[in-house]
């Protein structure tokens, strides 16, 4: 029997661009997307030895995977990312041996943390590993694609430019760690209406409330960057209108100010905000500030600096 434990870890969107909308539905986006310490872990096991992975590959109806979730949130069917992902490995690589995952939940379901995107990736390259297919990130990345417009950032990171449906991207180098208070209110945004609510908003503004991809700043990335050099190009340009509709995120996003952060901002479509904070003490200090409220969730954590998005470690 083989064990893989693989980390997948959480995102925020330090810019995020939606731009048009594209004939399939979705809108293409400009995004700097930037990876966390915060993360899921995936635990796979395989009931048959490496060496013999050659043998399975004849195809199955019914693949032969099997998924459970600490969280009681997620579905351990098809419509789980992480099942998807297990399944499109199977389908492409035609190899089919039986195959448990386990999803240990600690990134926020629904917050725009990227948490069901990163599980994905994580078990597409764990998968790589355990099966020994030899997938390089690109053709990983282009199986993910498939699953999640977040998906193929995962395989790139840890901060990155996202153009495009999302399999664009481009690595950017930061020098710096960061210290991050996320704050996530008592309730789930849907991506798709959040979506909904951008494009009616839009509607509204007379072509004013559109972003563009900004070559200025993506010329400035092109260089190693200190973080702070980042925070006055910082947008989301989903804030303005979730703030509108959920006035907890404003209420937050200021209470981050007030209490020292140097960046504070929507992450995705929400619902977590974020602030950035120049020590681990002023971070700790403003989370307590933040628990005091009641009905918030929060977290502590750093931004990575190094690629370390997919860390796996064999345990049997």
């Amino acid at each position: 029997m083989q064990y893989l434990e693989v980390i997948a870890p959480a995102k925020i969107n330090l810019i995020l661009s939606v731009l048009d909308r594209r004939s399939d539905g979705y809108h293409n986006i400009w995004s700097l997307m930037q990876m966390l310490d915060l993360h899921d872990s995936i635990l796979l096991s395989c009931d048959v030895t490496a060496d013999a992975l050659e043998t399975v590959g004849a195809h199955q109806d019914s693949l032969p995977i099997t998924l459970e979730c600490s969280s009681a949130q997620l579905p351990c069917n098809e419509e789980n990312l992480v099942y998807r992902a297990a399944s499109a490995v199977m389908e492409k690589s035609r190899v089919q041996p039986k195959l448990h995952i386990q999803i240990i939940k600690r990134i926020p379901i629904g917050a725009g943390l990227g948490g069901g995107s990163s599980d994905a990736a994580a078990t597409i390259q764990a998968m790589n590993r355990l099966f020994r297919l030899g997938w390089g990130s690109d053709e990983c990345a282009q199986l993910g694609a498939g699953i999640g417009s977040d998906v193929p950032f995962f395989f790139h990171g840890p901060t990155s430019i996202v153009r495009g449906a999302g399999s664009t991207v481009f690595p950017v180098t930061i020098t710096t760690s960061q210290w991050v208070v996320l704050v996530r209110p008592p309730f789930d945004i849907s991506t798709t209406w959040a979506y909904e609510q951008l494009d009616e908003w839009r509607a509204l503004q007379d072509g004013r409330g559109h972003f563009t991809e900004d070559e200025a700043v993506q010329t400035f990335l092109q260089s190693p960057r200190s973080a702070k050099d980042l925070y006055p190009y910082c947008q989301n340009e989903f804030e303005q209108v979730m703030e509108e509709r959920f006035s907890d995120l404003g209420a937050i996003r200021q209470k981050h100010h007030e209490l020292g952060a140097d960046l504070a901002m929507l992450s995705g479509s929400g619902s977590t905000v974020f602030g950035v904070y120049p020590s681990e003490g002023s971070a700790a200090a403003a989370e307590r500030k933040f628990l005091e409220h009641g009905n918030y969730q929060t977290w502590v954590t750093t931004t990575k600096v190094s690629q370390a998005s997919l860390e796996h470690k064999m345990i049997g």
